[in-house]
């Protein structure tokens, strides 16, 4: 685990490191809330996404090793533990309390695999010429290989290119958002496509702005999201799920660093973030959800950089705020958002599927997938150790 976060120390953090843009030249490109939940933008359909990407093959013709061409290519994890278990999990990117991704922590070892072959493989002078990305590999939903400080990471592009030298994509196994040059993209082969995506959404379960607040504070004096950075630097945390949001695939959590904190409301991070009084802490949440600042923004637009990253808004003018809380956020406001995303939300209670003192506790991946073995990378490198 302490090696994922040191190695990867840059990317566990509140907020993204993309270049600087314009936050009022952005627009909502995401699709509309109308749309089937069979359409999930977490499927990775993202804005701009066309039918025709299956069949631009002819792209990766006469490549040595398979190339993984979209984020729809590789293998479904399974949730079922995670859903019916207390979990272990290190979070690893913040939005705010309401959005945040996470990985389980079991997977950490297979992730430093993969992590480890891909440098060695990407930073070999031939696989730069033969892997590197042109503009024609540019889609939205494309799966690649991306830097992120000098270090190759699995990413999927989120936004088509629209100058020709920059391309938005999100760090799948870390959920940061970044922008990065065309030459800094490879195309992803196929061994380091047999791990799903890691990242999962997340959302810290009974918990609230202040009463009289909308949206959590950026004051200063009162920022609960660097309270819930704090809380969760660079730890491992035992989380249990207390509701889930089908269509959007957000997980709404009870975390604590020990199963007796689990055990104890008092003791959770859900609990202790609200100690300054700052915010508050709910016992259920059935009549009062959903909040403002869980409609708005939504997962969809953070991961497409339709909307600005942590950092780019603690910079942003109030009266840009104004505008996109008051008319770019509208829709997500309406009732008919807030319906759907009540009839798509599962409440599983603090006290659902099992005790939360059971010793029971599951870290790993369901049955359904085999984690690659690390031998499968070391064999398919060795013949790199002779050169």
């Amino acid at each position: 685990m302490k090696k994922v976060n040191q190695k990867k120390s840059a990317h566990y953090r509140k907020k993204s490191g993309s270049l600087s843009t314009d936050v009022t030249s952005w627009e909502d490109t995401t699709p509309e809330y109308s749309k089937t939940s069979s359409q999930s933008t977490n499927s990775f359909m993202f804005p701009g996404a066309l039918p025709e990407m299956i069949n631009d093959d002819y792209l990766f013709i006469g490549y040595p090793n398979k190339i993984v061409k979209l984020i729809s290519d590789l293998p479904q994890m399974s949730t079922f533990e995670l859903k019916t278990k207390i979990v272990s999990i290190n979070v690893t990117e913040i939005h705010s309390p309401y959005k945040f991704w996470f990985i389980l922590s079991e997977n950490n070892f297979a992730l430093n695999s993969m992590m480890n072959a891909m440098q060695l493989f990407y930073s070999e002078r031939e696989t730069e010429e033969i892997y590197k990305m042109s503009e024609n590999h540019v889609k939205v939903g494309r799966v690649c290989a991306a830097l992120y400080d000098y270090v190759w990471h699995r990413a999927v592009i989120t936004k088509d290119m629209d100058d020709g030298f920059f391309v938005t994509v999100m760090y799948i196994d870390y959920g940061t958002v970044s922008v990065v040059q065309l030459e800094d993209l490879r195309l992803l082969i196929g061994e380091f496509g047999q791990l799903p995506k890691l990242t999962m959404r997340g959302r810290l379960a009974l918990v609230r702005p202040r009463e009289y607040e909308d949206h959590w504070s950026l004051d200063p004096n009162n920022n609960q999201t660097e309270s819930f950075f704090d809380l969760v630097y660079n730890k491992t945390l035992n989380a249990k799920l207390f509701a889930f949001e089908e269509e959007e695939e957000i997980y709404h959590l009870i975390l604590g660093e020990d199963k007796i904190d689990m055990a104890h409301r008092n003791s959770t991070i859900n609990r202790l973030i609200t100690s300054n009084g700052q915010c508050e802490f709910l016992i259920e949440e059935f009549e009062l959800w959903p909040y403002l600042d869980e409609l708005y923004p939504t997962f969809d637009l953070l991961e497409s950089h339709s909307f600005p990253t942590y950092e780019e808004w603690l910079k942003t003018d109030s009266d840009i705020k104004s505008h996109y809380y008051e008319v770019k956020g509208a829709k997500y406001y309406s009732n008919e958002y807030v319906q759907r995303k009540i009839k798509n939300r599962t409440v599983y209670g603090y006290h659902s599927h099992h005790s939360l003192m059971d010793d029971n506790v599951t870290h790993s991946f369901s049955s359904a997938f085999e984690l690659p073995d690390e031998s499968k990378f070391t064999n398919f490198f060795s013949k790199f150790d002779d050169n």
